[in-house]
């Protein structure tokens, strides 16, 4: 498959930035490190879509992968990695796989990732398609993430794709707390929401506790 388009790639960052800034009220972050800029600009996205879909890779929405499922907007895979404050070495669990995508831009700035995913089909998909493009300290496993990987644990952040309020894994270790709500959402004039489900929510564990992030609710308004 072809390389992105430099002016579509431009683009995409461009609107990165810009929602990065109208979102800083909500997120308290006016713009990203340029470490997580430069993964999203090396981490080729028309890998991780359907070839009918390759032309709007970096578009700034999300994109249908099939099964119901979409990979993540870029800017909130940015915004959530951001968050996240990856750190060479860190151990992330990921709940939802979906494409890959996510995953492997966190595998690039240095973090061991260890990701389920519920649905075989797309996890199949996702190990053939992180195989194909080399991606290394990635592990995946076909599973309901809900449980976590007690195996692997603990870990030093989790990412969680989609969250459910109420619902939360005992991922990090035994005696991580884990908030039962989620009070902060973004919430700008491009997103809606509601308070049942958020489209993805991140975790760090620091103090001996799993400390709730941020959950960003909703899909882009058209």
């Amino acid at each position: 498959m072809a390389g992105p388009d430099p002016g579509a790639l431009k683009r995409l960052m461009t609107a990165i930035a810009e929602d990065t800034y109208r979102t800083a009220g909500e997120t308290g972050l006016s713009e990203l490190s340029p470490s997580v800029l430069g993964a999203i600009m090396d981490v080729p996205r028309q890998e991780f879509v359907p070839d009918g879909d390759a032309a709007s890779a970096f578009d700034n929405r999300p994109l249908p992968i099939g099964h119901g499922q979409t990979i993540s907007q870029p800017f909130v895979v940015a915004l959530m990695t951001e968050l996240l404050d990856i750190r060479p070495g860190d151990k992330v669990l990921e709940l939802g796989t979906g494409s890959g995508y996510q995953t492997v831009v966190l595998a690039a700035l240095g973090a061991s990732v260890y990701s389920l995913e519920i649905i075989p089909q797309l996890a199949d998909a996702a190990a053939k398609r992180l195989a194909r493009l080399g991606a290394s300290n990635v592990h995946l496993q076909t599973a309901q993430g809900w449980d976590g990987w007690p195996s692997q644990a603990p870990f030093d952040a989790i990412i969680v794709s989609p969250i459910e309020a109420g619902r939360a894994p005992d991922c990090a270790h035994r005696r991580a707390g884990w908030p039962s709500s989620a009070d902060a959402y973004c919430q700008n004039r491009r997103w809606r929401h509601n308070r049942r489900a958020h489209s993805v929510g991140c975790f760090r564990a620091a103090g001996g506790r799993l400390n709730f992030i941020f959950a960003c609710a909703g899909t882009p308004n058209a």
